[in-house]
């Protein structure tokens, strides 16, 4: 029964028609397609092998189990039926999905193309070239496609992001130089590459201005702050705009850097400068002619150099109003001073003209071109050099002394004081300290003192034993007449016809420039 049962099963349900079953129907291999193609067929060939075992081992399970309760062949028929309806149902559904999908990845495919068409025309790019192995619209073609779109939106989503940060950018770089944003509303469509580029062209333009007006804005504040300070004001005596100016925060991103208060600011600023300027030279012309006055007041009350503690030139960032005051307080001091100790202090004046003078000549003497005697000046400066050392400066030193003397008299309780010293004893602390540089000075010339040297030899003080003659003219000669010829009057004679020995030169009486010679 059973065998008769499978039998008409395999007729009813697994024989083709017009043939016996092909177990490779319609899944052999077709020769003439590519190794990947036939690797995928195999594959399926072998699991519907597979299924075909599996059915026939479930229906020989089956009939095992309706042996068991020797189920009738209607009623086997009946559940064989059932079950072959269901795995039609399956089939049909699986062939209708597979159905769908085919049509799904071909619309997916044109959907594709269009999307990528698309946003290849956003981004303004050359049209997609699918790659060399999706020649066929099939899946590895669909999923290049979504790859494609992938990455174009990526793309897309990217640009998108820029030009947002760009026009914010933008808006607020309208913000804060007060001016009006004339952007599209919204940034959700990307713009051309053309118009992104002019958008952030404007944007790097914005920034440049910005940073110009902060500059400018930077530079006017420091002119401001500089030229309050030269004009010695506080901030509450400036100008409302200038306040304004000193109380900008320029580090504050909030802050609106309009056209016009950018104009307004500096150009008061430069006023500022330039008035500032003016009073700087007000300044300096009279702290110079002040500085005359110091100099002249410290020359005439002997104060030392390192004491002068005003520079001679005037400085703007040192120097203000201020300093003209301490001057003018310094200026009535020493003029207090000198009034008090005129006396002396002229006397003083006198002799250090006098040793300037010397000083001066003995730097002079060591000069080469001093024996250049041009007019006879040599002559004059020689007794001028030696009436100052010799007459002159004794003289000067005793009337500093007189002098001196006579204003402790007057004024006990006052002392005349030049670096602890009175004005005589500074006067002889500065000859010998004269006196020693010039000994100094010396030695490092290699040039001692004549003291405690052996005296030089003489020819005398030698003990010869023999006279050492020289020669000389055989005979003494009287001068002829001016107009005579020696060469032509008379004949040198022989130096065998000498009478008498040669004189030696220094028994000449008479110069020899004055003598002729005689036979």
């Amino acid at each position: 029964m059973g065998s008769g049962y499978w039998a008409r099963i395999e007729d009813k349900y697994l024989e083709p028609a017009g043939g016996t079953l092909n177990m490779d129907s319609g899944l052999s291999l077709d020769l003439t397609s590519n190794s990947q193609k036939g690797r995928r067929r195999q594959t399926c060939s072998d699991k519907f092998n597979d299924l075909m075992l599996n059915i026939r081992c479930t229906f020989e399970r089956l009939n095992d189990l309706w042996d068991e309760v020797d189920m009738p062949d209607d009623m086997r028929m009946a559940r064989s039926s059932t079950a072959f309806n269901h795995t039609n149902e399956l089939f049909e559904e699986i062939i209708e999905s597979e159905q769908a999908m085919v049509v799904g990845v071909k619309q997916g495919i044109d959907d594709g193309q269009a999307e990528i068409e698309k946003l290849r025309a956003k981004l303004e790019m050359d049209d997609w070239t699918p790659p060399s192995h999706t020649d066929r619209r099939g899946i590895p073609m669909l999923q290049a496609i979504r790859a494609e779109v992938q990455t174009l939106k990526e793309a897309v989503e990217e640009r998108v992001l820029e030009q947002e940060a760009t026009v914010e950018r933008v808006k607020l770089l309208c913000s804060r130089l007060g001016e009006e944003s004339e952007l599209l509303d919204s940034a959700e469509d990307v713009l051309s590459k053309a118009d992104f580029d002019s958008l952030k062209e404007k944007s790097a333009e914005m920034e440049h201005l910005v940073e110009e007006r902060l500059s400018l804005l930077r530079q006017a504040q420091r002119d401001a702050r500089d030229a309050v300070k030269k004009l010695g004001r506080k901030k509450r005596d400036c100008p409302a705009t200038i306040q304004d100016l000193l109380a900008l925060d320029l580090d504050n991103g909030d802050l609106v850097l309009g056209r016009m208060l950018v104009d307004r600011t500096t150009e008061a600023a430069e006023q500022l400068v330039v008035e500032s300027k003016e009073h700087i030279g007000t300044l300096e012309f009279l702290y110079a002619e002040k500085r005359i006055a110091l100099r002249d007041l410290w020359e005439k009350c002997h104060v030392p150099i390192s004491d002068w503690t005003m520079p001679e030139e005037f400085s703007p960032d040192h120097h203000d109003a201020s300093t003209l005051a301490i001057m003018d307080e310094r200026i009535a001091h020493l003029t207090e001073l000198y009034d008090r100790q005129k006396t002396v202090l002229d006397k003083l004046t006198a002799w250090t003209e006098l040793w300037d003078e010397k000083l001066a000549h003995e730097e002079w003497e060591k000069d080469p071109a001093r024996f250049n005697n041009r007019g006879g000046q040599l002559e004059k400066r020689l007794k001028r050099a030696k009436a100052v050392e010799k007459q002159l400066l004794p003289h000067a030193q005793r009337e500093v002394a007189l002098a001196y003397a006579i204003y402790r008299d007057e004024n006990p309780e006052d002392e005349l004081k030049f670096d602890d010293l009175d004005p005589v004893e500074w006067l002889k602390r500065k000859v010998r300290i004269r006196a020693e540089n010039k000994e100094f000075e010396a030695q490092m010339k290699g040039t001692p003192s004549r003291a405690g040297m052996t005296p030089a030899m003489s020819l005398r003080n030698l003990h010869m034993p023999i006279d050492i003659s020289c020669i000389g003219p055989c005979r003494v000669v009287s001068p002829g007449p001016k107009t005579s010829s020696p060469k032509a009057a008379y004949k040198r004679p022989a130096p065998s016809d000498c009478s008498s020995p040669c004189p030696s030169p220094a028994k000449r009486a008479t110069p020899l420039r004055q003598r002729n010679w005689k036979p």
